[in-house]
């Protein structure tokens, strides 16, 4: 996850049904002001990113 997007699927081994499993496992289990930090680019939390969950 990195902010505003889920993060690429398109790549080989990507797989969009399972990254949104996966967020929304996260949000079922965390609190929204839960922060995230990427590898790169800007912090965010789980609350600010729940939009990106069906994609």
């Amino acid at each position: 996850m990195f902010k505003h997007t889920h993060g690429r699927v398109d790549l080989a081994g990507g797989n969009a049904k399972q990254i949104s499993e996966s967020l929304k496992k996260l949000y079922n289990s965390l609190p929204n002001d839960t922060q995230v930090f990427p590898g790169h680019g800007e912090f965010t939390t789980l609350g600010a990113e729940k939009w990106i969950e069906d994609f």
